[in-house]
């Protein structure tokens, strides 16, 4: 009986159909121990490879062969940083790993996204934080530098190409608009969208004229003012100010929701 061969990296393997094979090979040890016997400077690597494959049931052969062009063709071959802190820091400049090290056909596109999604889970599982919701967020400082592909080779990007916004400085932003536990303490939302009418400015499109009936004085979230108006004859005018806009703005800097998801949100999930 003939068996089948192993394919040979340096012949650009790509993912076969699932084959009985005898003995340790590149596609089916686990433990990536060619990795010690060839490479010991990429330890770091193999274990993290490992952990990831631990939780993988599916396709483990392609996996592994995709750790084979990751580790042998791009990192080794290309001589690139062997620390993976180092590696994944969003100032390193890399090669790009699809047009570098892999195959170009679907094979190719294959390699790319298992290690696409084998850096994802080094991001989270060694470079990332808890936010104050207790969701998992990879640091600023570090980055996926493998761009996820289509069947098409087109980039599918999975997040923004922008350098995200440092956290401190969305407390910050928040702290500046919600002064307080009362739309009163709100001071700075108040006077952001303009003042008054005859002193420079343009009548603030959040204050809007009330009957007195409809001012609760004794309510700290009830905000109202007496304005003196230069037009329409003059005269004093009664006007309570609307905080809509400043809490979908506030429910922007705590949730990462869109403006359109914010207002059409009205089902009474986010009611707290």
């Amino acid at each position: 009986m003939k068996l089948s061969s192993t394919p040979k990296i340096d012949g650009i393997p790509a993912p076969a159909s699932p084959t009985r094979r005898y003995g340790v090979t590149k596609d089916n040890d686990t433990t990536l121990g060619w990795v010690g016997r060839e490479f010991p400077q990429l330890e770091a690597w193999r274990l993290l490879a490992v952990e990831w494959l631990r939780g993988e049931t599916r396709g483990v052969d392609v996996r592994l062969w995709s750790l084979v062009v990751f580790l042998k063709r791009y990192i080794v071959g290309q001589g690139l940083p062997l620390n993976p802190a180092l590696f994944l820091a969003r100032d390193t400049v890399l090669p790009d790993f699809y047009t570098t090290a892999c195959p170009d056909s679907r094979p190719g596109v294959t390699y790319n996204n298992y290690i696409h999604a084998f850096l994802t889970f080094v991001l989270q599982h060694k470079f990332s934080e808890l936010d104050v919701q207790g969701n998992v967020r990879v640091l600023p400082a570090f980055h996926n530098p493998v761009a996820k592909l289509s069947a098409s080779k087109f980039v599918r990007l999975d997040e923004s190409v922008h350098s995200p916004l440092p956290y401190g400085y969305v407390d910050e932003l928040r702290q500046i608009l919600a002064q307080g536990p009362t739309f009163r303490d709100w001071t700075w939302a108040q006077s952001a969208m303009g003042v008054e009418v005859g002193q420079g400015g343009y009548a603030a499109p959040d204050w809007f004229s009330v009957s007195e009936d409809r001012v609760d004085r004794s309510d700290p979230d009830c905000v109202w003012r007496v304005r003196q108006r230069t037009k329409h004859g003059g005269g004093p005018v009664l006007e309570i100010w609307s905080p809509v806009r400043w809490v979908a703005l506030l429910v922007k800097l705590i949730l990462p929701l869109r403006t359109f998801q914010v207002r059409m949100l009205d089902s009474g999930e986010a009611d707290t």
